[in-house]
């Protein structure tokens, strides 16, 4: 089925460039991303800023499209899940949002606000086990739908509404009390040998 759904995308151009035109009329930043991959080849792409006649010549298909975070997009912040356990928290302890996308192994594992002082990254980690959940701001580029993962899965909106808005204090002070609430999750479920989410 996966295999299938990657050929049609591969010979259906008019989709990748459908969604950088949607992004643009949203006020969005899109750079071109390479098929199946997060990298912008081009220089200095944190400053690149496309209107809609730059479209046809840049986001040839296949491709995936980024999305420039921050200012560049009106504050747009993407909260990325990285791992089981803040994925299944995170609507206990997230404001709601309209804007929700994943994959289907992975789905609503970013969630999108608009922030009026965006501020920078925040990585929060398990020392133990990798990544727990990133709060991704000025300077970062996420890959949104319209593109395939690097796994050959679709990156798919789960909503597509908008994004809410809220202060950068307050959704930093959120993402940490999850990462908190994930990390403890994490290791309960191991100690009392509990399946985790």
């Amino acid at each position: 089925m996966l295999e299938q759904r990657q050929l049609t995308w591969d010979n259906n151009p008019g989709d990748t460039s459908k969604h950088v035109h949607g992004y643009l009329d949203r006020g969005f930043a899109p750079v071109p991303v390479e098929f199946r991959s997060k990298v912008c080849k081009l220089k200095d792409w944190p400053n690149l800023r496309l209107d809609h006649e730059d479209v046809a010549d840049l986001f040839k298909s296949p491709c995936n499209i980024g999305i420039i975070l921050g200012k560049s997009s009106g504050g747009l912040v993407d909260i990325d899940l990285d791992c089981a356990e803040a994925i299944a928290l995170a609507p206990h302890m997230l404001p709601a949002t309209g804007m929700l996308f994943g994959r289907e192994s992975k789905p609503r594992s970013h969630l999108l606000y608009r922030v009026h002082n965006s501020g920078k990254r925040l990585q929060l980690a398990d020392p133990d086990d990798g990544m727990l959940v990133e709060l991704r701001a000025e300077g970062c580029m996420t890959v949104f739908p319209g593109s395939i993962h690097e796994s050959g899965e679709e990156i798919r909106f789960d909503e597509d509404g908008e994004p809410a808005e809220i202060e950068y204090g307050e959704l930093t002070r959120c993402v940490q009390h999850l990462a908190a609430g994930s990390l403890l999750l994490r290791h309960y479920s191991r100690a009392s040998g509990t399946s985790s989410p």
